[in-house]
């Protein structure tokens, strides 16, 4: 055998004793993979119809070991109700983390939906979300207080197709609110109830521009604002605030009241624009089958009360007026269905003018 052969012998050889004596110790021990899949937040939310939830939908990936597995490709979909995914695959971080955004329907919203989360080869998690009907949530809101909204497709429609937000107004004693509503495109619609769903205030007639209004006195109690579209098919931003206002009646400013108010107030001057007896002016709203009595009692001169309907004209429905000074004037009135009354608060006179209490009841 040659020298070449012999070496060529000798190295295979070699070769082969160093595979076997030292293969299994070059390989090492096998990678991590997966083997678990958990839910770590974001599970059991709720939302408005096309809401994106608060909380990201999150899971923790872990390895045999139970440490965090990195670079899992994690795949979401949606398996039941009308809702979307910001992402649909994301991959796990160095903590085993990883997670996604959940939009829930707008245009056909359903009451519920589930999400799937999963990892090749484990088992998959399901989160759960429900939707919150847009009819029953109410906004917190305060006196002093702004808020900015949208009016949308998803939002509550009342009976007009219009859409509509709600806000919970508190108020403590008695206080006078200018409740304002603007919008850039459309024009709004503002109304009022109290705790038992009688009507406070409402918009009169349809705002020239993207502003409506309403001058509130109103006592003690919890009221219903509703930031509303004057017309169905009406949408967009709008901005909403209740700003303290004066806690008395003023001779050219007619406020809206709430039934259960009763107050001490003053005539003093006469409107300029308005001829006739020195008065101030009251709005208010019954509910079919609802009777209210309003009573004015002065010391310095005689009290009339004038009933009147909003919006129909001629005579007023009921005239009240004291006998002599410290005398009430009452008036009562009935309803047969939902409907806005105004009251005149006056002198018998056109000259009188002093303190006077009334209620409205």
């Amino acid at each position: 055998m040659s020298r070449a052969g012999v070496a060529c012998a000798l190295f295979t050889v070699a070769a082969m004793a160093l595979t076997a004596c030292g293969g299994d110790s070059a390989s090492g021990p096998p990678a991590p993979t997966p083997a678990a899949l958990q839910i770590v937040a974001g599970d059991a939310q709720r939302g408005l119809p096309g809401d994106t939830l608060t909380t990201p939908l999150s899971v923790r990936v872990t390895d045999a070991g139970g440490e965090p597995f990195e670079g899992a490709r994690v795949h979401w979909r949606v398996t039941d109700g009308y809702a979307g995914i910001v992402d649909s695959v994301t991959r796990s971080g160095p903590d085993g983390l990883a997670s996604t955004r959940l939009f829930l329907g707008a245009l056909t919203p359903s009451a519920t939906v589930s999400v799937e989360a999963s990892v090749d080869g484990l088992a998959p998690v399901t989160f759960s979300a429900s939707m919150i009907d847009p009819c029953t949530y109410v906004h917190d809101f305060a006196i002093g207080q702004s808020a900015n909204g949208s009016l949308t497709t998803p939002d509550c429609r009342l009976g007009d197709e219009t859409p509509v937000d709600f806000f919970l107004l508190s108020v403590t004693g008695t206080r006078g609110v200018l409740l304002t509503m603007t919008t850039p495109r459309y024009s709004p619609f503002l109304f009022l109830v109290d705790s038992v769903g009688r009507p406070v205030a409402q918009t009169l007639t349809r705002p020239q521009t993207g502003l409506t209004a309403v001058r509130l006195l109103l006592p003690t109690g919890r009221f219903l604002v509703a930031a509303n579209a004057y017309s169905a098919g009406e949408y967009g931003t709008y901005a909403l605030s209740a700003t303290a206002a004066p806690d008395t009646l003023g001779a050219c400013d007619p406020a809206w009241i709430a039934l259960g108010l009763s107050a001490t107030e003053r005539l003093s001057a006469r409107c300029p624009a308005a001829g006739g007896p020195v008065q101030h002016q009251v709005l208010f709203g019954l509910r079919g089958g609802d009777s209210v009595t309003v009573t004015m009692t002065a010391t310095g001169f005689r009290a009339s009360v004038w009933l009147y309907v909003v919006g129909v004209g001629g005579s007023p429905v009921r005239v009240a007026t004291a006998t002599d000074p410290g005398q009430p004037a009452t008036a009562g009135y009935t309803v047969a269905q939902t409907t806005l009354l105004t009251a005149l608060l006056r002198s018998s006179t056109t000259t009188d003018t002093g303190a006077y209490t009334f209620s409205v009841r």
